[in-house]
């Protein structure tokens, strides 16, 4: 849409892995030289760790386009719930036949058998595991059987785990210390820094297209930076919507003032509404937005943009719930007041009164509740 508009051949700002797009930064440089290492060397198991949007996934896309034709990779994304699943997913990825009358074992020997064949054929076989972190115990051990299928001299699959950092204490189970043993290399990426920003985002209008001109001057970088939180997934989302709007108005730089407009649309758009937040990953892409703003705290940023909207809202519903709740007493007070006292003084309650403070009792705790969710 804006591409003619800023001489683009391409859209730059693409959150897919597309090896065109790769920028390099010291720690992407270090996991990619370990992946290729483990990999050429049927080291068996390679862990990537790092944040939500650092960029795991293109580091693994960039192995599959620099180690040659020799080597088929197969990734495992939707995240198997149980042994099972797992195998059969990567039995489908490898080629391997088999039906549901196979036993798990059966399809362990088929995929084994194929493997075999593969590296005697002079292929490698990689698996890569995408969220690694949010796998059962039983198969990260699945995988670590996995790890088991080799011989004398090499592994015959090798395994690309990427994980959030929390992976960590998930190894830590007894279970698991086969898998731990097998993991040869850990590298963890970190987010980028202000500079590794600004380099970025001229590196992908390049690869786009752009040959000279810098559409985003250096506020709007520093602003980027700081909402992103050097996180390559946010960068590209705030970078996209910054062009477009720049688009619509027709403005050929992206500054300050339009980031901060971007921003605060982007917030609240995405913040306080049920439909973004239900809205799948592109809302999970919005809500990271505002919780990974390393510099600048989320509180700070709802103030910024909603706040003043938020708490009129919520006022709103707080003072219709003091009318309610003030009427609901008054008349209540009426109500006892009209109780007859017995011998003693005390009030004796019986029939229709009861029923009515009762009833009066039932409108009451919707309202609680109600004033519960408020706050």
């Amino acid at each position: 849409m804006y591409r003619s508009f800023f001489g683009l051949t391409h859209r730059p700002f693409e959150n897919t892995p597309d090896p065109r797009f790769y920028f390099g930064t010291p720690d992407h440089g270090e996991a990619l030289a370990a992946l290729q290492y483990g990999v050429t060397h049927r080291r068996g198991v390679t862990l990537i760790t790092g944040r939500p949007g650092v960029g795991k996934t293109m580091v693994a896309g960039m192995l599959a386009a620099s180690v040659g034709d020799r080597m088929r990779m197969v990734t495992v994304s939707h995240g198997p719930q149980d042994v099972r699943d797992f195998f059969e997913s990567v039995c489908r990825g490898v080629g391997v036949r088999f039906s549901s009358v196979h036993s798990t074992g059966e399809i362990v020997e088929r995929l084994r058998a194929t493997l075999v064949a593969s590296y005697q054929d002079n292929a490698t076989m990689v698996l890569v595991v995408e969220d690694a972190h949010r796998l059962p115990v039983v198969v990260l051990e699945a995988i670590s059987v996995l790890c088991g299928l080799e011989n004398p001299s090499s592994k015959l699959m090798q395994i690309v785990l990427l994980a959030e950092p929390s992976i960590s204490g998930v190894l830590c189970e007894g279970v698991l210390e086969p898998l731990r043993q097998a993991i040869y290399c850990v590298k963890n990426l970190r987010p980028m820094t202000r500079d590794e920003t600004g380099g970025y985002i001229h590196h992908r209008l390049g690869c786009a297209g752009l040959s000279e001109a810098n559409i985003f001057s250096e506020e709007a970088i520093d602003l980027i930076y700081r909402r992103a939180g050097g996180r390559a997934r946010l960068v590209n989302q705030i970078c996209d919507n910054c062009l477009l709007m720049a688009f619509g108005a027709s403005q050929r730089q992206v500054d300050g003032s339009l980031v901060d407009e971007v921003l605060v649309q982007m917030m609240t758009l995405y913040l306080p509404g049920e439909d973004a937040m239900s809205s799948g990953g592109d809302a999970l892409v919005r809500r990271e937005l505002v919780a990974g703003a390393a510099s600048v705290p989320v509180e700070q940023l709802i103030d910024a943009s909603i706040s003043e909207g938020m708490r009129e809202s919520v006022g709103k519903r707080l003072r219709a719930f003091d009318r309610r709740f003030s009427e609901i007493q008054s008349r209540t007070d009426e109500l006892c007041a009209r109780v007859p006292r017995g011998r003693s003084g005390q009030r004796v309650w019986t029939g229709d009164g009861v029923g009515n403070l009762q009833a009066r009792m039932r409108r009451l705790k919707p309202l609680r509740r109600t004033a519960g969710n408020d706050g």
